[in-house]
């Protein structure tokens, strides 16, 4: 990547300076708009923009101790040399601090850079690492977060943050890592940190970057090819072990898959003891070959999770306890909406029920796995396993992409959102028919209907998208100009979209953390959008009340299993009287009041 590109990108805070050595000398880049200083002295007025060319000034004059300002209105920044710079060499480094004056006052900011120079080849690129890092000056801590951060430390920097989504475990767990590194900094013996930050997707390091730059904290992405990050990471480890009278410190984000891998995990074996593991999702490294990955010789140990339980996995979240430790904050949805972390929410169930069709292929997938159920566990051989899985998949997609969901859906919609934005649609990754008959995928049909035939502005949010056109297309649904976007299950974890207002789920599975992800999604709050409730439509399936199958114990349990998700939302939902009596009387056909 050129460098003014890699400049460009790690530009985010008013108060901080970039400078970069390319072989002709200096290049000053300043943060405010994405300029550059102009050379002093020269011709040049006002702040010249990066592609219009860059500022240079000769440095071979610049001794040890030396320093230059370079100023542009009331902004500046000045340079001190900390090594005799007369020549080439291959590495050179210098320290620096940002100021902003006025005509009668000079106000020093309290942040340090260190920027190193590598030269190879005749071309040369930037590597820097931010000395000051710290929590953000807006950044107000709730009293749950801090809480976290207390425990923790008291429990020797390990444990597990099991915090509703949307109630910033994010900064939680970089507010700990800021509280440690100045910890270290207090040693008198300087300890370097190393920091690992593991993502379930790639799109996640995407985003944890973000938060780190926003902490000042400088970062290597770690996924991928290795040859795009192994040498920069070598270089950084190198760095860390070389003595010197401030501690320092180096952060890697890398995702799940590659964290697992040889190249990354011979890194981690390169790490000394002062190492912070920072795992997000935790849930998903409960597996046997992840949690065999993590390293035991860190120290210091974070899970974040709003739901760190794996489900039908005693012995994965036993694994994930013993390795993090206890778990130092539990701040659930009821919490967090009482302390107004999160947005209030009305929930609306609708009932659909399956066609004839759909409720015959439903009857008999659970007759052939009520057969397969009565063959003991302990003497099921590995096909009738896997006919079992099989069966409950085929099951789920009937579920998720029953026909009535969409009707019901467009329905709603046409009645009263048609002018409205920041709609969110949870779609099933199965196949319906459209009234033109054809056989296409749920998600297809839905934004096809939605644009084509009700004239709203919507787009698919899946896995498909590359991630710069996800970016555009959550800029574009904050603003309004999208007014619906149309998911299946990359919204499950980790991806913020926090100006959805309502919410249609037409597929959920019985699994309590997909669930509890998706509402809390909706739940975020949306300062720019000043969204001050949220509203759920969630679609509940049952068989034709006009037939009877003269199986009551299989149309129980269909309703019993989309109950508990019911239940889950409802009970702390505005109108939680409203929702539950909505379900009254079907709760009473299947004497099932006591749910």
């Amino acid at each position: 990547m050129p460098i003014s590109d890699r400049i460009r990108a790690r530009i985010r805070a008013s108060d901080c300076f970039f400078a970069i050595l390319p072989d002709k000398g200096f290049s000053v880049l300043s943060p405010m708009n994405d300029k550059v200083f102009p050379v002093p002295g020269s011709n040049n007025t006002g702040n010249k923009d990066i592609d219009d060319g860059l500022a240079t000034l000769n440095y071979n004059s610049l001794a040890t101790g030396d320093a230059f300002d370079f100023i542009s209105g009331r902004y500046g920044a000045r340079f001190y040399a900390n090594a005799n710079l007369s020549g080439q060499t291959p590495h050179h480094t210098v320290i620096f601090r940002a100021f902003v004056t006025d005509l009668t006052s000079v106000d020093e900011y309290p942040y340090f850079y260190r920027v190193g120079f590598f030269f190879s080849g005749g071309t040369s690129y930037l590597d820097h690492a931010n000395l000051t890092c710290s929590i953000p000056s807006w950044l107000k801590l709730r009293f749950y977060q801090q809480q976290a951060i207390d425990n923790w430390k008291k429990n020797r920097c390990r444990g597990i943050f099991k915090m509703a989504t949307g109630t910033g475990k994010t900064k939680t767990a970089l507010s700990a890592a800021i509280a440690l590194l100045e910890a270290c900094r207090r040693n008198p013996q300087k300890p370097s940190l190393a920091i690992v930050i593991i993502c379930p997707y790639n799109h996640l390091v995407t985003q944890w970057a973000e938060d780190c730059e926003s902490f000042g904290i400088d970062y290597l992405r770690c996924f991928g090819s290795r040859h795009s990050w192994m040498v920069q990471a070598e270089q950084m480890v190198t760095a860390l072990k070389i003595r010197s009278d401030e501690a320092k410190y180096a952060c890697f984000i890398t995702s799940n898959a590659s964290f697992a891998m040889e190249p990354f995990q011979n890194l981690l074996a390169s790490l000394g003891n002062n190492l912070l593991i920072i795992a997000d999702e935790a849930h998903n490294l409960g597996a046997e070959r992840q949690i065999c990955s993590l390293p035991d010789h860190a120290n210091f140990r974070i899970a974040l999770s709003a739901t760190p339980e794996r489900w039908f996995d005693d012995e994965g979240t036993n694994a994930i306890q013993e390795y993090f430790g206890d778990t130092v904050i539990e701040f659930g949805l009821k919490e967090a909406l009482d302390a107004n972390c999160l947005t209030p929410y009305y929930y609306y169930p609708v009932i659909v029920e399956l066609t004839d069709e759909e409720a015959d292929k439903y009857i008999s997938i659970s007759e052939q796995l009520s057969k397969l159920y009565l063959i003991p566990e302990k003497n099921r051989k590995a096909a009738t396993e896997d006919k079992i899985k099989k069966l409950l998949l085929q099951r789920a997609r009937l579920q998720a992409s029953a026909k009535n969901k969409t009707v019901r859906l467009f329905e709603i919609i046409r009645e009263k959102y048609l002018k409205e934005s920041h709609l969110l649609i949870y779609c099933g990754d199965g196949r319906v028919e459209t009234p033109d008959e054809e056989n296409i995928r749920q998600i297809e049909y839905v934004v096809k209907t939605l644009g084509n035939d009700l004239g709203l502005k919507a787009h698919p949010f899946t896995s498909e998208e590359k991630i710069e056109t996800r970016n555009s297309i959550r800029a574009r649904f904050a603003s309004g100009d999208l007014q619906a976007l149309v998911a299946i299950r990359c919204l499950d974890e980790g991806v913020d979209i926090p100006a959805t207002k309502t919410a249609f789920i037409l597929a959920s599975s019985t699994n309590p953390r997909q669930f509890i992800q998706r509402r809390g999604r909706v739940l975020r709050l949306s300062p720019e959008t000043g969204k001050d409730f949220a509203i759920i439509y969630d679609f509940i399936v049952i068989l034709p009340q006009h037939l009877s199958y003269g199986d009551f114990k299989t149309e129980r349990q269909l309703l019993k299993k989309e109950l508990a998700r019911v239940n889950e939302f409802a009970n702390l939902a505005r109108n939680k009287h409203e929702a539950n009596a909505e379900l009254r009387d079907l709760k009473k056909n299947y004497n099932l009041l006591d749910m």
